[in-house]
């Protein structure tokens, strides 16, 4: 750190002025972090987009459809592929 004396007369104020190289350093694990979070949400995006639109597909009857069915087990439900043919069912 590099301290400073402004003065103007007889007033004088202290300055601290931070390392410009640990400065430089914090901004660019700074930046790191924004374009890793940047490229997670281009991933996430197109994901969100195509369950909204299968969310705006579903008809009241599709909703009975799942209320009838008398057991979803939990092993179904966390398989992939289940769940796509699943949803494809209700869809079509």
């Amino acid at each position: 750190m590099v301290t400073l004396w402004l003065c103007h007369g007889p007033l004088c104020v202290k300055v601290v002025a931070a390392d410009e190289a640990v400065a430089n350093e914090a901004a660019a694990a700074a930046q790191a972090i924004k374009d890793e979070c940047e490229n997670d949400l281009a991933e996430a995006i197109p994901a969100l987009d195509a369950a909204i639109s299968a969310l705006n597909t579903l008809k009241p009857a599709d909703i009975t459809e799942v209320r009838a069915m008398k057991v979803l087990c939990a092993h179904l439900v966390s398989d992939k592929y289940t769940c796509r043919t699943l949803a494809s069912r209700l869809v079509h």
